[in-house]
């Protein structure tokens, strides 16, 4: 999410964010802490490596401040039971997002970058529907209104949505490729 703040590509329609955080330093810090590490200590070992082994200072860019300018459709993806990256920070981003077309999916029980392989229907189902009319040439986010302010989103997962695309001939579920592009 950090490259938002770029000038991306015309062929960028949009954007899938997966357990994404919110700072470099707050999710250091956070594993820091885990670990049962001092993180007055380590975390400035950390950046300072940052900046000598890789030519980059970690609290140049974050997603969130990237969010708060990001105007692209975007659809945010978090496990509700990740003990690595809190869902929190997924919220956080959808919260500052600028984008008139955003939602955020929550997925029942699955931890860290797990969220598809939890619940591949949800998963696809919602990437699909969000995607779907943005593919459309004369789509016009401004038109959009999905996702209005007063809708919020957080929606409920719709069990009763088409999903006989979904599948293949012998039950298993279709590339995500096939079903969004």
């Amino acid at each position: 999410m950090t490259a938002t703040h770029e000038d991306l590509p015309q062929n960028v329609i949009g954007v899938l964010a997966d357990c994404g955080y919110t700072s470099p330093k707050e999710i250091i810090s956070k594993v820091v802490d885990d670990m049962g590490l001092p993180r007055k200590l380590i975390y400035p070992i950390i950046r300072l490596s940052g900046k000598v082994f890789g030519g980059f200072d970690i609290e140049e860019y974050s997603p969130l401040e990237a969010m708060e300018r990001f105007t692209l459709p975007i659809i945010f993806f978090h496990g509700d039971d990740d003990k690595f990256v809190p869902k929190e920070m997924s919220i956080e981003n959808f919260e500052a997002c600028a984008s008139p077309v955003k939602d955020l999916v929550l997925i029942e029980g699955a931890d860290h970058g797990l969220a598809y392989i939890t619940d591949p229907t949800k998963y696809v189902i919602r990437l699909r529907d969000f995607f779907a009319p943005i593919k459309d040439e004369d789509y016009d986010p401004l038109k959009d209104t999905r996702f209005l302010e007063s809708e919020k989103s957080h929606r409920s997962f719709d069990n009763d949505s088409d999903n006989d695309e979904l599948f293949s001939d012998d039950g298993d579920i279709t590339e995500i490729e096939d079903i969004i592009l």
